[in-house]
């Protein structure tokens, strides 16, 4: 099987996602990133920040870091150990009361 049907791209407005073939005509595309719906108080709010963590934990292909991973799919100590050391510094910000508009 060539390599491009065995890991199939699809291109998207935001770029390609490459997958995995399963069985005979399906494909996964698994750790594909998304954002939180702005919904409740953070709908429309100007200093709500949406946090990109995948680019710290995600590999080449797109998926999670095989460091950071057991099965491709849940975080396992040293990608919770990334996840926290990247968000510490966003969560003080909150704990402080910074906002876009007053932190530097």
């Amino acid at each position: 099987m060539s390599e491009s049907a065995q890991f199939p791209m699809v291109r998207t407005s935001h770029g390609s996602v490459r997958g995995t073939r399963w069985g005979e005509t399906g494909g996964i595309f698994a750790g594909i990133p998304f954002a939180a719906p702005p919904i409740g108080p953070l709908r429309l709010r100007a200093d709500a920040r949406y946090v990109d963590l995948w680019p710290v934990l995600a590999d080449h292909r797109g998926g999670l870091r095989s460091l950071y991973t057991h099965d491709d799919l849940h975080l396992n100590g040293p990608g919770y150990r990334a996840w926290g050391q990247t968000l510490r510094p966003l969560l003080a910000d909150v704990a402080r009361g910074a906002t876009k508009e007053n932190s530097a």
